[in-house]
């Protein structure tokens, strides 16, 4: 997951420099500046997408070591009782 979001991220940092460098030669014309529209929602679409795997990923990370944590404490009070 870390990899899907890794490449929206670096897609989306793509399309906003082309929008930009699009905007830019929008100035001479209309259609660069209807395509840097469209590229601007799908970079926009492409960062939302990254940016949810991260999110996803990292919370399943987070539980992991919540769970790591709570299995440590169970097994050193069943050691604490059992030396008891």
């Amino acid at each position: 997951m870390i990899r899907r979001a890794l490449v929206f991220t670096v897609y989306s940092l793509l399309g906003t420099i082309t929008m930009c460098l699009l905007l830019g030669l929008g100035l001479c014309g209309h259609y660069a500046q209807a395509m840097a529209g469209h590229l601007f929602v799908v970079s926009t679409g492409a960062l939302l997408a990254g940016t949810t795997y991260y999110v996803r990923e990292v919370n399943v990370a987070l539980g992991s070591v919540h769970q790591e944590a709570a299995d440590s404490r169970s097994w050193a009070c069943r050691q604490h009782s059992h030396n008891g």
